[in-house]
């Protein structure tokens, strides 16, 4: 199973976008991804599986904080420190559309 390791990188595109052909299996408490080409699974907690589910190419980073801000009644600055770094891992693990 790969581990996702943080990075200091910017998110690049203004509307973040999951890729579609990834495999997605829901737990009751845990979303498992599965890149076919790199034969790669990795694991999310229901935090990062509900940005995972908010990166539908139209909401921006701000607007997936404020998603998360008030599903999970946490400080929107919160929200947005935890979106901003779980956006970052996604991109660098590859996990996210390329910008058109």
């Amino acid at each position: 199973m790969a581990t996702m390791t943080s990075t200091k990188a910017t998110v690049e595109d203004p509307t973040p976008r999951r890729r579609d052909d990834l495999v997605e299996r829901a737990l009751p408490d845990e979303l498992i991804l599965y890149d076919v080409d790199k034969d790669q699974v990795f694991l999310l907690n229901q935090t990062s599986a509900a940005i995972w589910d908010l990166c539908d190419g139209m909401r921006s980073l701000a607007g997936i904080a404020d998603e998360v801000s008030q599903h999970f009644s946490v400080a929107r600055e919160t929200a947005l420190s935890d979106v901003e770094s779980t956006l970052q891992r996604f991109q660098a693990e590859g996990l996210l559309a390329r910008c058109a």
